[in-house]
């Protein structure tokens, strides 16, 4: 067997096997992997950088309703989230909006096909297999999300900003920094500044982001390093820049992501490198609470239209906390 027949036969197994997956997802009860309770918020806290006061419990709280399985079918979850986020669940509206921002996303790679089928024929023939099957994935992976991503209901086209904003503004931690990054917006940012979402962003955003820092989410890191460092993006360039803190974020992520520390170029004086391990240190030990996320991919949330990584499905909004 040659190894184009070889690999034609892969993906034509790989075709049917997610074939079989979606007819299970459609037909077979769903696993609940996400948290069952939900802590009650607690005292207010600091949200500066600088520190973060002590948090005190709150009474415990009754359990919210669980969250649909991160494989049920979105033609029987789609209405009963909208139903519960516009009572107020915040954690119904996050997952809510994942789902319409993955399904956006999804329809607008419908628009940028790739690799065509001749070009995927070319890397075939000068023996780039890797690549030609990377490329027959992708429209794979496209073509099933977009199927499944019919189902969404004309309705709720068109209000992932919203409901994403609510869940950042209640709390839901990866709404928050999903929110800040402006993941709600379409990639040709069509119609982003006449939708009154807009306004509300600019007015949140960097209260949310601190907001997120204090409470020790670990992909709001990287958000605040670019924040400080320059004015690249949406948030960044409403916050001021700050070599120090920059700095300080760059060296705590060294230490939440088990990266190799290679030196900086920043220019700092000497004080202003102390102080930025310092501030590394203080915020390690404060609202991150010595933690160290090494293997496990936490330094930014992907983008939801894409497969992950390594084929992990996406599991949106599984924190079992809302930030205060």
């Amino acid at each position: 067997m040659t190894p184009g027949s070889k690999r034609r036969l892969a993906l034509i197994t790989a075709v049917a096997a997610l074939a079989l997956f979606l007819l299970q997802r459609g037909n077979a009860p769903a696993v609940n992997k996400s948290p069952t309770t939900t802590p009650a918020p607690q005292a207010g806290a600091n949200r500066s950088l600088e520190s973060t006061a002590a948090r005190l419990n709150a009474p415990a709280a009754e359990a919210p309703a669980r969250l649909p399985a991160y494989n049920a079918p979105l033609a029987i979850i789609m209405e009963p989230l909208a139903a519960r986020a516009d009572t107020g669940d915040a954690k119904a509206a996050c997952r809510l909006a994942m789902e319409l921002i993955r399904c956006q996303g999804v329809e607008e790679n419908q628009r940028f096909p790739g690799v065509s089928d001749a070009e995927e024929a070319e890397l075939e023939a000068k023996g780039k297999l890797d690549a030609a099957d990377q490329a027959a994935k992708f429209k794979l992976y496209s073509l099933l999300a977009a199927q499944e991503c019919l189902a969404v209901p004309d309705r709720l086209r068109g209000r992932a900003a919203h409901y994403l904003g609510q869940a950042a503004r209640a709390g839901e931690p990866e709404a928050m920094v999903r929110y800040v990054d402006l993941n709600f917006w379409p990639l040709d940012a069509r119609g982003v500044f006449a939708d009154p979402e807009f306004d509300r962003w600019r007015r949140d955003a960097p209260g949310l982001l601190h907001r997120a820092f204090a409470a020790g989410v670990p992909e709001s890191a990287s958000t605040m390093f670019d924040a400080y460092q320059n004015d690249f993006g949406g948030v960044g360039s409403m916050i001021a820049n700050d070599p120090v803190k920059s700095e300080a974020l760059r060296l705590l992520m060294t230490r939440l992501h088990g990266w190799r520390d290679r030196g900086n170029n920043s220019g700092l004086d000497a004080a202003s490198l102390a102080r930025a391990s310092e501030l590394a240190k203080q915020w390690h030990e404060g609202p991150f609470k010595g933690r160290n996320y090494l293997g496990q991919d936490r330094t930014m949330f992907q983008l939801a239209a894409f497969a992950k990584r390594g084929g992990a499905p996406h599991e949106f909004c599984t924190s079992d906390t809302l930030i205060p």
